[in-house]
């Protein structure tokens, strides 16, 4: 499905721009930009990609301080996260009321 001639990977490929093509969480993104809706990942495997994410991501630092700058730096990551799925769920419920309005 198609709105306004994009899908919606397209719509948003402003924000893909800001993320490392190697990013571990590209993957989710996409997933999470499926035209079709219910091909679109649950709260619960999202939650469950992001616990991995960071389970395998152990801080590799010698001292307290760098483990602090690491953990902020998660905290701030998360942080944007939420905001873009938070864009992503309006983004969405904008799609499905124009969806709802064209038919």
């Amino acid at each position: 499905n198609k709105v306004i001639g994009l899908t919606e990977a397209e719509r948003r490929e402003e924000y893909f721009q800001q993320v490392r093509g190697n990013h571990r969480l590209v993957e989710l993104i996409r997933g999470c930009l499926d035209n079709d809706p219910p091909q679109r990942p649950d709260a619960v495997r999202i939650l469950g990609r992001l616990r991995q994410v960071i389970s395998c991501s152990p801080p590799s630092c010698g001292n307290k301080m760098e483990l602090l700058n690491q953990t902020q730096t998660l905290r701030n990551e998360r942080q944007g996260l939420s905001e873009q799925l938070e864009q992503l769920r309006e983004v969405s419920n904008e799609v499905d009321g124009l969806r709802a309005h064209v038919r």
